[in-house]
């Protein structure tokens, strides 16, 4: 089936020749698979062939334009994986800029939408206050922080505080 375009089969596959057992993995095999479909617009091999592009962990030849593109392109239609993986490279600013607000937007914008690996992201670039203005990096004001912004209608709060709880008033 994948042979014949089946965007979902090549994909599968690809990224079973790519990431499988060392005896059956296959790295020319698993990027072809993965190209056919890339090219017959399967948003997730879109996001899997970038997250693969960003770095040579995969055995594929980095090629971080391009892996940009490709991420970019799925995160704009909409897949999370690629929101998320935006989100978690500019924060890191190893590969791509390091751009904080711009990473925290894209994680935000998956944690808006259902993904929890984003949400664990951003709460972690909170607590290493990874070039967010954080002046009170703890678990508490992270969650605090993370359940705000998620519940404000467009606004991040970055730069701010979460408000501090109020006492428990003793009956």
């Amino acid at each position: 089936m994948a042979d014949r375009g089946h965007a979902v089969a090549a994909r599968e596959l690809g990224q079973a020749l790519l990431e499988g057992p060392a005896p059956f993995r296959d790295i020319v095999r698993g990027r072809d698979y993965l190209e056919l479909a890339v090219e017959a617009g399967d948003l997730y091999a879109q996001g899997a062939l970038g997250r693969m592009l960003l770095s040579d962990d995969s055995g594929l030849v980095p090629d971080v334009p391009r892996a940009h593109r490709l991420l970019s392109a799925a995160a704009e239609a909409g897949h999370l994986g690629s929101l998320s993986a935006l989100g978690r490279e500019y924060l890191a600013g190893d590969v791509l800029p390091f751009r904080p607000e711009q990473g925290a937007r894209y994680l935000v914008s998956a944690v808006r939408r259902g993904h929890e690996e984003a949400r664990f992201s951003l709460v972690s670039a909170y607590l290493r206050a990874n070039g967010l203005t954080n002046r009170y990096a703890g678990r508490r004001e992270a969650r605090l922080w993370l359940d705000g912004v998620i519940q404000a209608d467009d606004s991040l709060a970055l730069a701010e505080r979460p408000p501090a709880p109020e006492p428990r008033r003793e009956g």
